[in-house]
């Protein structure tokens, strides 16, 4: 919070309490160097927490040498990095 007070994981919502747990498990539980497949990672997170999820995401990878794939609908998961993207959709 702004004030430096504390919230407990239970105030928070699903999709922050969901994304805290991914961000712990990648960091902590996964092996070094391993592969982690993550499906729509923006379910239930607020758009501003979606623009900053790749971002964090990469420096997770970076920290643990993890190689990840993630397989999103959001644009605002993808932010400014369409370099990193592969469409499975019909090219128009």
């Amino acid at each position: 919070m702004p004030n430096g007070d504390e919230i407990s994981l239970d105030k928070l919502s699903s999709g922050k309490q969901h994304e805290i747990v991914l961000m712990y498990d990648t960091l902590f539980r996964t092996t070094t160097g391993a592969f982690v497949l993550v499906d729509e990672p923006e379910l239930s997170l607020h758009i501003t927490w979606q623009q900053r999820y790749l971002e964090d995401v990469l420096e997770i990878a970076k920290l643990t040498g993890l190689k990840m794939l993630i397989a999103t609908h959001s644009p605002d998961i993808i932010s400014t990095r369409w370099d990193l993207t592969v469409s499975l959709g019909e090219e128009s």
